[in-house]
């Protein structure tokens, strides 16, 4: 028999009815044979008791369904997907099994499904062209059907999860906002861990806020902030995922799962190593629910000054450098006031007078010692005797007798930058 026989069509139609009937008739085996192979392979849908039910009536539905397209040789583009294959997709976006592994569940019942089918042709068919012919039907049919249903079911997939995302974003935004502004641990602490999916008790939180000044679309940006938010934690050894709360287009709430507590220098190195343009403002690290709070509350000053500081600001600030400094920032017009008043022209805008400053601001964190201040700022001694002499000039006090204030303002002239400096005369 040729393939231009007329013959051939009709005949290849009644053996692919004819291997349908039989898949119908052993429709259990074929259906074993797709659950097997999906559960065995495909290590993310080894879910729990509902998800496995849910995958049996999804390959039984879709088994089904396609049968009849096969032995009536209806239009498969106009095959629908099943209710449980739908409600599986939707299942497994709300469970956050990734979207790979349902395509791959696809692939593979694709490809068990042809052997099988193909294997009863071996048994029915003899003539080796008509096997061909009803080989190539068969590998169409298949094609045209997985595809139509995957279109389906990745689009019922991508909407749950979207949805779902939505929700468990509200959900968790609340129940943090709960526990920043309660007192006390929650009363279900471990139904609150399981909505947050992250553990609040016993364990060690660093809160972070982090934000990028850089102009990008909206989803862009907050899935680059959660990004880092993961690269950091896997740079600073939690073994843990940490809990990412977009607050705004700009900035996120982070809290990192610490095994240990990293150092101002570990941090930085960290953040330096991954930043691309991303600005942290870092509390101090602590352990249980209250940690979890005090933490935020710390990272909220140390914002707070960075924002106030704007370009002038380092890329990395931890509350344990700012101290008191946050509340200046409250007011910024009366502290650049007070600061104008409290070093005098010491305040002024211009390299000479932030050399001099930061000379008086070292001198003094190193207990007036003029050899440790030179070693620090890798001056000699005389030099950092005649910047000294040359601040208190400017300031026209007494250093000694007005310590706590001056040092307080040059604090504020480091960390706040131009924004409580005075303008040249």
């Amino acid at each position: 028999m040729h393939n231009g026989s007329p013959n051939l069509g009709a005949l290849t139609a009644a053996c692919v009815a004819a291997v349908s009937e039989e898949l119908s008739r052993d429709r259990g085996t074929l259906v074993h044979k797709l659950y097997q192979r999906i559960s065995c392979e495909i290590m993310e849908l080894r879910g729990d008791a509902s998800l496995h039910k849910l995958l049996t009536a999804s390959i039984e539905g879709t088994v089904e369904t396609a049968l009849p397209f096969l032995q009536y040789g209806a239009d498969i583009g106009a095959a629908e997907a099943p209710p449980a294959a739908i409600e599986y997709a939707r299942r497994l976006a709300q469970h956050d099994i990734p979207v790979r592994a349902l395509l791959r569940a696809y692939r593979l019942a694709q490809d068990t499904a042809l052997q099988h089918a193909l294997a009863i042709v071996e048994i029915k068919v003899s003539e080796p062209q008509l096997v061909a012919a009803v080989a190539r039907r068969l590998v169409a049919a298949n094609f045209a059907y997985i595809d139509s249903v995957t279109e389906q079911v990745l689009e019922a997939y991508e909407e749950e999860r979207d949805r779902w995302s939505q929700d468990r974003n509200a959900t968790r935004e609340a129940l943090i906002h709960q526990l920043l502004e309660s007192d006390s641990d929650p009363d279900d602490l471990a139904g609150v861990e399981t909505a947050l999916r992250y553990r609040l008790a016993h364990r060690r939180h660093l809160s972070l806020i982090v934000w990028s000044a850089r102009a990008e679309q909206a989803d862009t940006y907050v899935a680059n902030l959660a990004r880092f938010a993961n690269d950091l934690a896997e740079e600073l050894g939690c073994s843990h995922l940490p809990l990412f709360l977009p607050r705004d287009q700009g900035t996120g709430w982070v809290w990192l799962p610490l095994s240990h507590t990293p150092s101002r220098g570990n941090l930085m190195e960290a953040v330096h190593k991954l930043t691309a343009g991303i600005s942290v403002a870092s509390g101090e690290a602590g352990i249980g629910v209250s940690a979890f709070r005090r933490s935020h509350q710390q990272a909220c000053q140390a914002y707070k000054v960075m924002l106030a500081a704007a370009d002038d600001a380092p890329v990395v600030i931890t509350f344990s450098e700012i101290g008191a400094i946050a509340p200046l920032c409250d007011d910024l017009p009366a502290t650049k006031a007070w600061v104008a008043e409290t070093l005098g022209r010491l305040a002024l805008d211009d390299p000479p007078h932030a050399r001099l400053r930061e000379t008086l601001r070292i001198f003094l964190l190193s207990g007036s010692s003029y050899t440790a201040t030179a070693q620090q700022l890798g001056l000699h001694r005389n030099s950092v005797l005649y910047r000294v002499r040359r601040a208190e000039e400017e300031i026209c006090r007494r250093i000694e007798l007005h310590r706590l204030d001056i040092e307080i303002a040059l604090r504020a002239c480091y960390w706040l930058g131009r924004s409580v400096l005075s303008d040249l005369p």
